[in-house]
């Protein structure tokens, strides 16, 4: 059915059979299938990182034997003096082939002077160049205390060609005299990285220059490696190809290492099977749908007959009855639920009575607490007055009179605004009387309001406990009264210039009110408005307070628009 809130019972059996015969069966086929491709990647990560550090140790261990030649060569007394003299002897020259020839990596030598000319190589270049090295030189002399790396391809007439260089400059009496150099050569270098495993390499500095690599598309055309690479570690796309990447530094950062394996077969296959096994899925649920619906729907016939009976009761409906003929505990249901329908609508009858008359009699209780509370006040003021002016105390018997012989009249709880202002008028006139120039009242009102509809002084307890509250500490008193229409609101607002309500006050005041609570010291009339006003219209109507200390307290009365034809 179109808007239930609850599922019927017929949705439930028939999810119920598909959650535990379809559901078990796609939850633990996708485990599997991810625990596959999760092993399988894990496999390519574990044998990735594994190779790097194979493949890092024996670099960095090239290296360091490399690093250590030259430390130990560029230090050597017979070298040293060679270089000065600017010739090697045969003992010299077997000194360095034997350091060069130590190597796994395979390499060459060059010693140089301090002019740059060649005294001892096993490098023959190809053309006319001596292996000079502008970076390498400068950074020699620059750092004469270390062995300087750089990436140099030099080619050989041996058809090999350099991949590092390595260098130091010679020093005598702490002045260069020489410098030494060993290339390792790219061949030699790239079988030692074979060894590792069937897997892309890529050598650089810590600038990105490549050095060596298994693979042209890693580089861009700057020569350098492709800073997708350098960026990754881990699981990465390059050039579209999905690939496992690791990065390794090493002899003190100056060499990255970079070891890449392929991962998009792997993700790939994991897609393709995704796929498929959705498509199967889907077909399967599709296929369990309606294999459901067909079984659940034999078997709960009566009970969705019952439910929709229930809606209608819950949409205010209590005409629906129940026919079900199936012979069963449905029946028994059905029947109980007809029964239970008549005596929901005589209950229904019976409340309403009830509620209009016990509501009636609450508003006729509220509007009686209006009566000796202000006659008190007023009795106290006129046993003064008569001392003093009788004139001024016949004016206010007068006035009393009138208003009590409007309060007690019980003919209506309803007046029109045009005559609860002038009753509302002659209670101000009294306060009027009462306090002289320390009292000021204004009324102002829109002519066409005069005949909507309001409670019976519904303003007189508000200026009654303005004055109680807020004449105190202040000069004068004025009482401001607005009323106006606002939409479909009518709006009366008044306004007195007292010293206002503390924060706690108006909070707790406000508090009672939303609770419906009467129990609102020194504020009751403000509580039998409030109470008065809901009784009678709705909880949509009713006040609200605005007050500050020192600045005053406006009372907002919310009322309908309730268009009547009262005279006087």
């Amino acid at each position: 059915m179109k808007g239930k809130r609850f599922q019927s019972f017929k949705d439930q059996l028939r999810k119920t059979l598909i959650l535990y015969m379809l559901v078990p069966i796609i939850f633990f086929a996708l485990t599997g299938y991810g625990i596959i491709y999760f092993l399988e990647y894990q496999a390519i990560k574990n044998e990735n990182i594994e190779n790097t550090k194979i493949l890092a140790k024996n670099l960095d261990e090239t290296i360091q034997k490399y690093f250590s030649e030259v430390e130990r060569i560029s230090s050597d007394k017979d070298i040293i003096n060679a270089v000065i003299k600017g010739k090697a002897d045969n003992f010299v020259y077997e000194k360095v082939y034997d350091s060069i020839n130590s190597m796994k990596v395979e390499g060459n030598f060059i010693i140089y002077d301090k002019d740059l000319h060649i005294i001892m190589s096993s490098a023959k270049f190809i053309g006319s160049t001596n292996g000079y090295s502008w970076g390498l030189f400068n950074r020699m002399i620059n750092y004469p205390g270390i062995v300087i790396l750089k990436i140099n391809k030099f080619h050989f007439q041996d058809e090999t060609s350099s991949v590092f260089s390595l260098g130091k400059v010679i020093k005598k009496d702490n002045k260069i005299v020489g410098f030494v150099v060993y290339n390792i050569l790219d061949k030699s270098l790239r079988e030692l990285i074979g060894k590792s495993g069937s897997f892309n390499v890529v050598i650089t500095d810590k600038y990105g220059n490549t050095a060596i690599t298994t693979n042209e598309k890693f580089k861009d055309e700057l020569g350098k490696a492709d800073k997708k690479i350098r960026k990754a570690n881990g699981y990465s796309v390059i050039n579209n190809e999905k690939y496992y990447v690791t990065k390794k530094e090493i002899y003190y950062s100056n060499i990255i290492l970079y070891t890449i394996s392929g991962a998009g077969y792997v993700i790939d296959n994991f897609i393709d099977g995704f796929l498929y096994m959705t498509v199967i899925f889907i077909i399967l649920l599709i296929s369990m749908y309606y294999v459901a619906k067909i079984i659940a729907g034999k078997k709960t016939k009566s009970i969705e007959e019952i439910i929709k009976a229930i809606e209608n009761v819950k949409t205010g409906d209590l005409n629906t009855r129940l026919y079900v003929d199936t012979n069963d505990e449905f029946k028994i249901i059905a029947n109980s639920y007809n029964e239970m329908l008549l005596n929901i609508k005589k209950l229904i009858e019976i409340n309403k009575e009830e509620a209009r008359h016990s509501a009636v009699l609450e508003v006729k209780q509220l509007e009686s607490q209006f009566n000796p509370h202000f006659l008190f006040n007023t009795l106290e003021m006129l046993r003064y007055t008569i001392k003093s002016d009788i004139s001024m105390a016949n004016k206010i018997i007068i006035n009393i009179s009138s208003l009590l012989r409007f309060s007690i009249e019980n003919k209506s709880s309803e007046v029109s605004l045009k005559i609860d202002s002038i009753y509302t008028k002659n209670y101000l006139d009294i306060q009027k009387y009462r306090f002289g120039e320390k009292f000021d009242y204004e009324i102002k009102m829109e002519k066409e309001l005069e005949n909507y509809l309001v409670p019976k002084l519904i303003i007189q307890p508000i200026i009654e406990n303005a004055i109680k509250h807020g004449y105190t500490q202040i000069s004068k008193m004025i009482i401001y009264i607005r009323i106006k229409k606002v939409k479909n609101i009518l709006l009366i607002k008044v306004y007195n210039n007292g010293k206002g309500m503390e924060k706690e006050t108006l909070k707790e005041v406000r508090g009672r009110l939303k609770k419906g609570s009467n129990e609102i010291k020194n504020h009751i009339g403000i509580y039998n408005i409030f109470r008065r006003i809901q009784l009678m219209y709705g909880k949509e109507y009713g006040l609200k307070i605005l007050s500050s200390e020192k600045r005053g307290t406006i009372v907002r009365i919310f009322l309908p628009l309730k268009n009547g034809d009262e005279s006087l």
